[in-house]
């Protein structure tokens, strides 16, 4: 990912166009650290560095997304590297503001966010005191009493999971059937299954590659239509939305089945 952006880089400086803030796609954490990491080596080596633009694409909502956004780009504007940032939510655009103020404030001379809650500031806070530590693998766990914060720091760190994975784009013009709800609803059905990583995407024109580190993928098509992947192959095509949410629970449970059984079938 940092090779390919830094053949765009060099592109933009052959041809005298600076004008260029990059950004970097991923979802998953460890991936996103690093490829940012490479590329601002790359650009000091070369001598001529463009703005970066910091996020985890795609990551989820709720505390889960929050938490998966502040380890990852704290730890990268804790070394210097980042100078615009995304908070990416599957929630109301609005929501995704307050994160990114707090990242600002913490890292910079930005304001601090207003009206956040102390539950709230209490999970950022965790999340960029000990993201930077866990992905840089100079620790295995965290002394903090709250169970389930910790267990939520160390899955955003990839380091141990409890839980599916999951997936979820914040959604755009393109994404024309409710992906707040859809996506609560599978995490509702799926949240016993383990070692699973599961994305909702909101179109078929961006959902089949950006969650290609999925095991499964939930992907609308419009009219009220869905596809269904395993990995990176569609399974089931067209499927009424009403339907689509059982049919995945099923896909899952069948293949887990299966895989128990000694076989994955089609």
């Amino acid at each position: 990912m940092a090779l390919a952006a830094f053949e765009w880089v060099q592109m933009c400086r052959e041809a005298d166009f600076h004008n260029v803030v990059v950004s970097l796609k991923a979802s998953n954490t460890v991936v996103m650290v690093q490829a940012y990491r490479r590329l601002a080596a790359m650009m000091q080596e070369s001598g001529v560095v463009y703005p970066l633009h910091v996020g985890v694409t795609e990551a989820g909502n709720g505390d889960s997304g929050r938490i998966k956004s502040c380890v990852a780009i704290s730890t990268l504007l804790s070394e210097g590297i980042g100078n615009t940032i995304r908070v990416s939510l599957t929630e109301d655009p609005a929501n995704e503001i307050p994160v990114a103020q707090y990242l600002a404030h913490r890292y910079s001379s930005a304001p601090a966010p207003a009206g956040m809650s102390e539950r709230e500031e209490t999970i950022l806070k965790a999340a960029c005191d000990w993201g930077a530590p866990l992905l840089n693998h100079q620790i295995d766990d965290i002394p903090i009493e709250d169970e389930y914060l910790k267990d939520e720091i160390l899955q955003a760190c990839r380091r141990r999971f409890y839980k599916p994975e999951y997936i979820a784009c914040p959604g755009c013009g393109r994404t024309l059937y409710d992906l707040e709800n859809t996506f609560n609803k599978v995490k509702e059905r799926t949240s016993h299954f383990k070692d699973v990583v599961i994305a909702v995407m909101g179109c078929i024109v961006n959902g089949p590659g950006e969650m290609a580190d999925a095991d499964y993928g939930y992907v609308g098509e419009g009219f009220g239509k869905v596809t269904l992947y395993r990995k990176k192959d569609p399974v089931l095509r067209h499927i009424p939305e009403d339907e689509a949410v059982d049919k995945l629970v099923e896909l899952i449970r069948r293949d887990s089945e299966q895989s128990d059984a000694g076989g994955l079938g089609d």
